[in-house]
């Protein structure tokens, strides 16, 4: 599962039709909980 920061993307101006096939936007705060639970995380 990929997840992608909406305020972070934004900031860097980022078009969805960037994004890796199946990437879901999504809220900062989930982006958080996600993160955190995650066994292995990239991030940018």
């Amino acid at each position: 599962m990929s997840v992608v920061c909406n305020p972070c993307m934004k900031s860097r101006e980022i078009d969805p039709s960037q994004l890796v096939e199946n990437a879901e936007v999504v809220a900062g705060a989930r982006f958080v909980v996600e993160l955190t639970s995650a066994t292995n995380a990239l991030t940018y």
